[in-house]
């Protein structure tokens, strides 16, 4: 009986298991927080940048010329 009860209340008197202490912080996310990595070092970033970036690219061209 207790769940034909809660199912009867009121949108406004729905309670949340998490409280507004979550929500409470103001402001935006850090600077380039919302991305996967971090470039603290500039240089190291742009090797490993360029390193992926060539290998991504040059793969079916070697492939292509191995299978020749």
């Amino acid at each position: 009986m207790r769940l034909a009860r809660a199912s009867r209340r009121p949108v406004g008197q729905v309670r949340f298991a998490h409280g507004e202490a979550e929500h409470a912080h103001h402001g935006g996310p850090a600077p380039y927080g919302h991305l996967p990595f971090t470039f603290s070092n500039k240089k190291t970033f742009a090797v490993k940048y360029l390193t992926f970036c060539l290998t991504g690219f040059s793969l079916p061209f070697i492939a292509s010329g191995y299978q020749l």
